[in-house]
């Protein structure tokens, strides 16, 4: 399963959007929205997310696709549960050896953290074998040695040395000698031994020693004295591998120990590191918040600064003179004209901070015929900005007529031409008579050929009632289908010309 950590509001939202087959549940983006710091809410949530698709039949896994964030990874692994894996004991089939039936085990080899009673344990069983093994050797080495008597022979010093070379039966020698080394194999194979272990098995095992040494055989200066042969008793090496032993477990435990205190003062020093990194975050965190609410405070006394400048603009550019009340009006409250330039106000701060020259201009365009016309545009500046630029016509308001009863209209909006809806003259009047709409935009949304598909002739003859209903300059406003509006505004000019 994929899982993506989200480091932001932002990047929840987008990859809810737009990320084809990405699943961000609206719970996701609660969370988020109420965290102080996104980041560490993003890694719970990645982290809350592994903990659910473990409970889900057949998943083996996740992917934590953590996107340009890969630092976090570590962190949401261990948070999950992740970073221990698991211990696998394979086992192997039986292996035969020399006549008998052994079953080998291979399984890990012990980690430093195992008990030391486990490791006395592994060596005492590998004592015990060793010594069955030389117990065994002793065994087959005595019952391949003939019977020597002692016995006066005349015999060259060549044939002497000969005589104790060939005291045993040679075949048998090997065979036991083979079984011996056999056996060593075995054992080592089953307790893991390393190359020093084994080397100090082999030479305290003494069975090796007991089939090639040489039998010890009494030599005479004089070519015709009698000799004895015998056969010379092992060496004993039982202490010797009993130290060897000892040395080694208690390299072992040293080496342990060792690792042990390495590994605890890494974990220390990852966990001072880890502390010191959430401790930076966290004042990076405040910091950033800090900067973003001064930096929204600045924006709002900037918005607010050329509100009040637009509103100065207004009035310096045509004050006009205020408009007769018409029955049932609807007053509004007086605003207040800021007559303070904006240069005067933001002395202090470098004109060329506020300033942008435009090389563009909007043309003056007129709009209607006759007496009745008004002209529109006419600015070099974003509306309003008089400070780098001039408005030579002030804005004029033109409200939106419909040919046909609108069905989707709040109340708040209806109920004020709820007597004309159903009637585009009578609509036109009361904008212009009673609301002082200085233009009519008719909106002819009846003839979309998707929706009622008025034809052209009877939408061009409500325009037509409507424009010689008002005295205003009209904006006709087609349904957005190129040939329908095309064929209305031919019917349209074919039945009112030039006016």
């Amino acid at each position: 399963a994929g899982v993506t950590p989200p480091r932001s509001l932002g990047m929840a939202n987008y990859m809810k959007k737009f990320v084809p087959g990405m699943d961000v549940p609206g719970h996701i983006i609660d969370r988020l929205k109420s965290a102080k710091n996104k980041e560490e809410e993003g890694i719970r949530i990645c982290v809350d997310i592994i903990n659910q698709v473990k409970e889900i039949p057949g998943v083996s896994g996740v992917h934590i696709m953590a996107i340009e964030w890969e630092s976090a990874v570590p962190e949401i692994v261990k948070l999950a549960g992740l970073d221990d894996r698991p211990i696998v004991d394979v086992t192997v089939a039986p292996t035969i050896i020399a006549g008998r039936e052994e079953t080998i085990i291979v399984q890990a080899a012990p980690t430093i953290a195992e008990d030391q009673g486990q490791r006395e344990a592994l060596l005492n069983e590998a004592k015990q074998e060793a010594a069955r093994i030389i117990d065994e050797a002793k065994v087959q080495a005595a019952s391949c040695t003939p019977t020597t008597t002692a016995t006066t022979i005349s015999i060259s010093t060549t044939d002497i040395d000969d005589a104790g070379e060939h005291v045993m039966n040679e075949k048998e020698r090997l065979l036991a000698l083979e079984s011996v080394r056999l056996g060593l194999a075995a054992l080592r194979n089953a307790y893991g031994l390393s190359d020093d272990q084994f080397e100090a098995l082999v030479k305290f095992a003494g069975a090796e020693a007991i089939l090639v040494k040489e039998h010890a055989v009494a030599r005479s200066s004089a070519p015709t004295a009698p000799v004895p042969a015998a056969p010379a008793p092992p060496t004993p090496v039982v202490d010797e591998v009993k130290k060897t032993a000892e040395a080694k477990s208690a390299d072992d435990a040293r080496v342990a120990a060792e690792a042990k205190a390495k590994v605890e003062a890494q974990a220390a020093a990852d966990a001072k590191a880890a502390e010191e990194a959430k401790k930076a975050a966290e004042a990076k965190a405040v910091e950033e918040a800090k900067k973003a609410a001064e930096a929204k405070a600045a924006e709002e006394a900037k918005k607010a600064a050329e509100a009040k400048e637009a509103a100065a603009a207004v009035a310096a550019v045509q004050p006009a003179p205020p408009a007769a009340v018409v029955s049932g009006a609807t007053d509004a409250a007086s605003l207040k004209i800021e007559t303070t330039l904006l240069k005067d106000r933001a002395s202090k701060v470098p004109t060329d901070h506020y300033v942008k020259d435009y090389s563009g201009a909007i043309r003056d365009v007129v709009l209607g015929s006759g007496d009745k016309t008004i002209t529109v545009g006419g600015t070099n500046t974003l509306p309003f900005q008089l400070f780098e630029g001039e408005m030579r016509n002030k804005p004029l308001i033109a409200m939106d007529v419909l040919d046909s009863t609108p069905d989707e209209w709040p109340d708040a909006l209806s109920r004020h031409y709820s007597d004309v809806l159903d009637n585009p003259t009578s609509w036109a009047q009361k904008c212009v008579n009673q609301y002082q709409a200085e233009a009519i935009c008719l909106s002819l949304v009846s003839t979309d050929p998707n929706g009622q598909n008025r034809s052209a002739a009877e939408a061009a003859k409500i325009a037509s009632a409507v424009i010689n209903a008002v005295d205003v300059p009209i904006i006709i406003w087609g349904c957005g289908n190129a040939e329908k509006d095309t064929e209305t505004l031919r019917e349209i000019t074919s039945i009112i010309g030039d006016k």
